[in-house]
């Protein structure tokens, strides 16, 4: 049987990338992963409704806080209001390691089901913010994890030479319900609109042509 696992936050990208792992897989497993995250809630409940959606199973792995990043310490507020131009450099809510540590422990789950595929949903956005989202380390943890696991398993990027607006041409296009899924930072449900998540969401359904479905606490023109 034809078995893979997808990283499922209950994010945009994830849940996309679910729905193309459930088009080409008989078999597909999603994990999701507490870490101490400020939004872990309103995350959890999305991710939890879009395995629902696709019925397939969830599993949730709760691990030690990881430290060191606006997403995760009290101390760090997430920056809010800034333009998209300002967004340079590595992101104050990158989480340090966090997708070596999750990778990790989702080839493990693959190894033991007998899945030979691991599913995340970094995108070209995301390489200079985020160090552990760029192609040579997709790259590199593919083939660590191919070498150190019984089955071979391997890391699959669908989206990490494609901008996010070509995620929500896909989600569109193959039926993603993201309606239900969650992008704030903040956690806040309807959506703060004015975190770095909220602004690179906002902008990339502009771009693709669409009207986000979730709804958020500011009001949007969506003809820009």
């Amino acid at each position: 049987m034809n078995k893979a696992v997808v990283l499922l936050s209950g994010g945009m990208d994830s849940a996309t990338v679910l729905g193309l792992a459930r088009e080409k897989h008989d078999e597909v497993i999603a994990v999701s992963f507490d870490y101490g995250s400020k939004h872990k809630d309103a995350e959890m409940e999305s991710a939890e409704q879009v395995a629902q959606f696709y019925r397939v199973e969830r599993r949730l792995i709760t691990i030690p806080k990881i430290e060191g990043s606006a997403l995760t310490d009290e101390d760090q507020a997430l920056p809010t209001g800034r333009k998209l131009e300002e967004m340079d450099g590595v992101a104050p809510s990158y989480v340090p390691a966090r997708n070596t540590i999750l990778l990790a422990l989702a080839a493990s789950v693959a190894d033991q089901m007998g899945a030979n595929v691991i599913y995340y949903g970094a995108h070209r956005e995301e390489n200079v913010s985020y160090p552990d989202c760029r192609p040579s380390f997709a790259q590199a943890m593919s083939r660590a994890i191919c070498l150190g696991t019984k089955n071979g398993v391997s890391v699959e990027t669908p989206f990490i030479h494609g901008g996010k607006s070509e995620i929500v041409k896909k989600a569109v296009e193959i039926g993603v319900p993201l309606h239900l899924t969650h992008s704030c930072y903040q956690g806040k449900k309807p959506a703060c609109g004015v975190c770095d998540t909220c602004q690179i969401r906002i902008d990339a359904f502009k771009k693709a042509g669409y009207r986000d479905p979730i709804p958020y606490e500011i009001d949007i023109d969506w003809r820009d």
